[in-house]
């Protein structure tokens, strides 16, 4: 049996710079009619980056989403058709101050998809070249340098709730295990 719900009529409730939001009626599998609303969103890439002596550094900012200061990988929303390994490389820049000359991928994670059709896709970045940051005009944050086993504590113990975070850490660290990072 099929779980697809297809639409039959659907209305843009909001334009913006960084998300639509639409209100959708659909089929459901049984042939019953319901409602959906949902957001649609180019999609964003973060990198994980970790230097030769096991420092990962991650950005401290606020997110009104959630209204308090979080823990996170460098990040950013791609522009549309932009290449997801461009984007994190230039988040790390503009936001840390490195480039990366080694990067694995990590696949990419749907963050919310009963509304948010969101991809993130992930990356560690290794073999760290300083360069100089350069913070957007509307970007607040600050760089926070930790040991990679005390943010991997971090993680397991709730500190850092970031779900793009926890995944690029969580994957991290599983390919330490394995011998391949």
């Amino acid at each position: 049996m099929s779980f697809v719900e297809k639409k039959l009529d659907e209305r843009l409730v909001y334009d913006g710079m960084i998300f639509s939001v639409y209100h959708s009626k659909v089929v459901l599998p049984d042939g019953r009619e319901a409602w959906r609303d949902y957001i649609t969103h180019h999609g964003g890439a973060g990198i994980l980056p970790i230097s030769a002596d096991d420092t990962i550094f991650l950005v401290k900012q606020y997110r009104i989403g959630v209204e308090k200061e979080l823990l996170e990988i460098p990040a950013g929303k791609l522009e549309e058709g932009e290449d997801p390994l461009f984007t994190a490389s230039r988040e790390l820049e503009e936001e840390v101050g490195y480039t990366p000359n080694r990067i694995i991928p990590l696949g990419h994670m749907e963050l919310s998809p009963a509304y948010l059709g969101e991809l993130t896709h992930l990356f560690i970045g290794t073999e760290l070249t300083p360069k100089k940051a350069a913070l957007d005009e509307d970007e607040f944050l600050s760089v926070v340098e930790l040991p990679f086993e005390e943010a991997l504590r971090m993680v397991l113990e709730g500190e850092i709730t970031d779900g793009k975070t926890q995944n690029a850490i969580l994957k991290a660290a599983l390919l330490k295990q394995k011998g391949i990072l």
